[in-house]
Formats: C-alpha cells, structure tokens, sequence
C-alpha cells in the first residue's frame, strides 16, 4: 500500500471516528461528554469562554421552540423597562416601572414578568436583529426580588439553561444579580437549587451562580444551613469524582473562593483533596484560599452580594455608572483625542526600587497606600496607578505634581518619570487632581521613602506594602461630601485584597493611551 493511500485512509477513519462522537454527544453522560470532547479539542491550563467553544463542548439543552405562545406585546407598564438603554439611571428606571404596576396583584405581575422574559429570551433567538441589552434582564430581577415573587423560581431557573450566546449576551453583566435574586426567592426551596447543579447539557459557566445562591442560604437562614452546607459537601465530592475522571475542573477555584469567604470549614477537607490529588490549583493560590479561610475579617459581604439591589448600588458607588465594558454604548460618543502612544517605563533611565506613601491631604482620617515601584515609571502611569491603589478604577484627566518648585502638569507628564521628580529619601512631591464636573480639588502628599537596587534588573514588580483609610469613591463629588459620609459611618472600608488584585493586573494590562 502507498504512503498516500495509506494516511487517505487514516485521515477517513479519524473523519468518522469524529463523525460517531459527535453524532452520540447527546445520548452520552456528562463524565463520557468531557472525555469525547478532550478527545476531540484537547485539554489546556485554561478553558476559553468563546461562546461557540462552550456550545460545542458542553450545551445539549433543548428547551421549547418558543416560550412565549400569547400575545407578542410587552405588557405596558414594562415596556419602558424594555426600550431603555440609560445605565445611570437604573434605579429610578426600576422604582418607576415598579410605580407604574403599583395596582397589579402579585399573580398578575408573576404572570407578566413570566410573559416579559419569555420574550426576551424568544426575541434573542428569533429576532433577525437582537438588540441584547442587559438592563432588559436586570430590570425584571429586581421588582422580582422586590415583591418576592417565588413562583418566579422556575423562571429564573430557566433563564440559566439557555446557551452561551445568551449567557454572554444578558447573563455575563451581572452574574451576581442572578446568585442574589436565586437565594432572594429561592431560600425555602434550595433543593430545586441544589438538584440543577447535576443537570447534564449546561454551560459550566451558570454552575457557580447556582453556587453562590446556596452558599447564601448557608449564611442567612440558621435554620437551613447545616443541611445545605451537606449539599454543598455532597457536590464537591461529586465533582472531585468527575475531575479524577478527565471533566473540567475550572469552576472549582470559583467555589473555593466563595466556600473561604463564607468561612464553611467542614468544606476544607473536599477542598484539600481537590487541590493535593487533582492539583486544580498552584500552591500559591490554594495558600490564598487557606489565608481567606484562617482570617476572621474576611467575609462574603464585598465578594457577593445577598441582593440585586446591595449588588447594583454598589457599582454606583464605585464607578458612577454601570460597570459596562464599552463606554459609548451609554455615553454619547466623544471626538478622540489622540496621544502619543508611550510605554509604561521610560527604558532610556535609570530603574531603582522605590518605596514611596501617598497621603490624602485633609481628610478625616490617615488615608494612604505604600507602594513599591520602580522609579523610571512615567508619571501619567503613576497617576492612574495612584488611582488603583486606592481603589479607584476610573482615570484621572486632570491632574498636577508638584517639586519644590517644578511643575510637571498632565499634559506633559509622559514625558517625565518618578524617578525626575524624586530622588533622594524623604524628598516629597505634590499630586492635585482637579474635577471640572463637580468643581473640586483632592490634594496628596508623596514621600519618597527608600530607594535600592534591583537584583534582577528585569523585574517591574509593583506592590502595595501597607495602606489604611477609606478613599473617597467616584460617587463622592466633593470634600464636604466625604467628611459628611465620613461622620455618618457610610464610607465602605477598603478590600486590600482587591486593591492587591487590580495592582498585580495594572503593569500586565496597562495600555497607553487612555
């Protein structure tokens, strides 16, 4: 036989071997489900969250042709809720479609939310031109956690079988509104919860969402936790079984995390197992999760949330708007300024290890972030690392440091490093931000604190060593504002370990221009 006859026929058979497997997923069990599918695509560190990948490996779900069957009209005193696109304005959207249905029974309100979101999800598949658009989602969600409508369980049940393109479209905004409105109405009946954790044919992706609702249930209702907590240990050890068995483990870290959080220790020794005799997990990162677990100031609240309102109130507060990732999709679009692109670190200088503390100016309490970083970062880097440090993640625009008695003003700062602007210990700077919408000044002190050498001089590591007080958020206008929350007790103590996150990502995504 000829080598080219011969790899003809190899080639045919292995066209049909792939034929057979994918002809059979849908009769397969899940554990043979995985196995086929890392036959036919392979196995890597991380899984890809392309909705397409996750259609082909996992989703067999076959729901109704159509769910909605009646009338094809969004009932009146929701269809503003379906047309809106305005992200800033969702509370008052959601307690004015609220108002307009003030009259409606809570049957007949079930039966209209029911008949809003099957069109939803109908429209997404079946439109010739979707315009998938969160609030449409989030919006139905609250005024059900509203009115606690817990007939509604099924409903929301349903919205997570749906495929990943849907996921991706609605779900993936807010996946902690879902976890908040399943424990909100869900509490008394966390088996229906607990049994679509083993349901075949599902994005992995909705699972921990499912998760997270009955980690709720543990924390907030006494009486139905030790039960719970046992469902949640019977799972995990289901899932140990199908890991050990070739499926995917990659919600296992997300359970861990959320398992520390809420301090549930008779989960530990499950957890151990998966990571020692799996090894999910480096050792780093199983340490972390032993350090959330062993610290008592560590808690869900921050992490999750119990309620689509706490959860959606927060993003306000911490960004001012909807945390969407494309800003003109709500903000009308603006002429693009164009900046000269420039890295990170000016390499042309010299590149010394500083210390240095940065203090708020003027406010009630000791406000400030120690931060090791190399001194040749530009110092238009430096403003928006400032930022991140202490908890911010928008950028500021206008901006001035201050030597003695050289300016470096943020039109020129890329031009300019740390390490010009300080250099000897204890020399200090001035950092004014200046915000034109609201008026107003914050002032910040820079001290230089230690300055030594790299001994790998390829490293560009920045750490935040030490930090305490609460910075104003980007909700707070104005100095008067803060010390006002300040007194009042509603200022949002800081998670340092958060902050620790977003500096590791801020040099591996850092990307000029703004």
């Amino acid at each position: 036989m000829s080598k080219k006859k011969k790899d003809e026929e190899e080639e045919s058979a292995a066209e049909m071997l792939i034929d057979q497997i994918l002809s059979n997923l849908a009769n397969m069990s899940e554990e043979e489900r995985e196995i086929a599918m890392q036959m036919l695509i392979g196995t890597g560190d991380e899984e890809s969250n392309d909705p397409e990948y996750l259609n082909m490996r996992y989703y067999t779900y076959e729901g109704p042709a159509r769910y909605n069957k009646g009338s094809k009209r969004v009932p009146k005193w929701l269809k503003e809720m379906w047309d809106a696109y305005d992200y800033d304005s969702w509370i008052e959207l959601c307690q004015k479609t609220d108002e307009m249905g003030k009259d409606l029974s809570n049957e007949k309100r079930s039966q209209d939310i029911r008949k809003y979101l099957y069109m939803l999800i109908d429209d997404f598949y079946y439109s010739q031109y979707p315009e998938p658009n969160p609030i449409r989602l989030i919006g139905p969600l609250w005024l059900i956690e509203q009115h606690q409508l817990r007939d509604c369980l099924d409903l929301i049940l349903e919205l997570l079988r749906q495929d990943a393109w849907f996921y991706t479209a609605y779900i993936d905004h807010a996946p902690q509104c879902l976890s908040a409105v399943l424990y909100q109405i869900g509490k008394e009946e966390p088996k229906k919860i607990f049994d679509m954790l083993y349901e075949d044919g599902l994005i992995p992706l909705i699972k921990p969402i499912l998760f997270n609702a009955l980690i709720w249930i543990t924390l907030r209702q006494p009486q139905k936790k030790l039960g719970v907590i046992a469902m949640l240990t019977v799972y995990l050890n289901h899932c140990f079984d199908i890991c050990k068995k070739g499926a995917s483990a990659r919600n296992i870290p997300i359970y861990a995390r959320a398992l520390a959080y809420a301090h549930i220790n008779e989960a530990r020794p499950i957890l151990k197992r998966l990571f020692t005799e799996i090894k999910i997990l480096d050792r780093e990162t199983f340490k972390e999760i032993e350090e959330i677990y062993d610290d008592p100031t560590d808690h869900l609240e921050g992490f999750l949330f119990d309620s689509i309102n706490g959860y959606l109130r927060h993003q306000i507060e911490q960004d001012g708007y909807w945390d969407y990732d494309d800003d003109d999709y709500y903000e009308e679009e603006e002429e693009e300024e164009i900046i000269p692109e420039t890295p990170l670190y000016d390499r042309r200088k010299e590149q010394k290890r500083y210390t240095i503390r940065i203090e708020l100016t003027d406010a009630p309490e000791l406000v400030e972030r120690t931060l090791q970083v190399p001194s040749n970062i530009r110092l238009d880097a430096l403003a928006q690392l400032i930022m991140v440090a202490f908890g911010r993640q928008d950028e500021p625009t206008e901006y001035l440091y201050q030597a003695k008695d050289t300016l470096y003003p943020d039109s020129s700062s890329h031009a300019f490093t740390l390490g010009d602007m300080l250099k000897k210990k204890n020399q200090s700077a001035l950092f004014n931000i200046y915000d034109s919408k609201h008026d107003a000044h914050w002032s910040h002190g820079i001290v230089l604190e230690k300055s030594a050498d790299y001994s790998d001089r390829t490293t560009n590591f920045i750490t935040l060593i030490d930090g305490r007080g609460t910075y104003p958020s980007a909700s707070i206008p104005n100095m008067d504002t803060y010390l006002q929350r300040f007194k009042d007790g509603k200022l949002r103590k800081p998670n340092f370990k958060t902050v620790r996150k977003h500096i590791r990502a801020f040099e591996e995504d850092y990307d000029l221009p703004f």
